[in-house]
């Protein structure tokens, strides 16, 4: 697919007219590290530039390719947040929320320690009993035992 930079002007121009901070070309700030002192540029002791507040406070102007990279940020953070389902133990909501926590969890985190803390904040009473045992184990078998013992249950 084509990226087209005529839509995302047209999109970032239509945030410039609702947002104030984007109205202003300078609100980024400079990520430029500062270079040696000019003024002693013989003397090969001279002090780099102090990195204070100096550093953040110049800004620059957005280019064409930031500005998208704005708009896109802004697209993406105005999106509905996603809800990662709660299981309590019916077996009428085990599949729902098998699939809700495959996309939104099991996809997007890389440990396997992680999706099991994951899978343990998100079962509660019945299904949080069953698999709290499961985090003593290596993350790698405590989850994947933990996932076994819940589709052998409510299965």
């Amino acid at each position: 697919m084509k990226h087209d930079r005529g839509q995302d002007r047209e999109r970032f121009n239509r945030f410039q007219l609702q947002d104030p901070l984007l109205n202003n070309p300078y609100f980024r700030p400079s990520l430029s590290t500062p270079g040696p002192s000019t003024q002693n540029a013989k003397d090969s002791r001279a002090e780099p530039r102090q990195r204070g507040m100096d550093s953040f406070t110049r800004t620059q102007p957005l280019r064409n390719d930031q500005a998208s990279d704005v708009v896109t940020l802004v697209i993406h953070f105005n999106r509905p947040k996603h809800e990662v389902l709660y299981f309590d133990g019916d077996p009428m909501d085990f599949w729902s929320f098998v699939r809700n926590f495959e996309s939104h969890v099991d996809e997007r985190v890389d440990g396997d320690a992680q999706k099991l803390s994951y899978l343990l904040q998100h079962c509660t009473d019945n299904a949080r009993k069953l698999i709290e045992g499961y985090t003593r184990m290596r993350p790698r078998k405590g989850y994947g035992e933990a996932r076994r013992l819940l589709f052998e249950k409510y299965i």
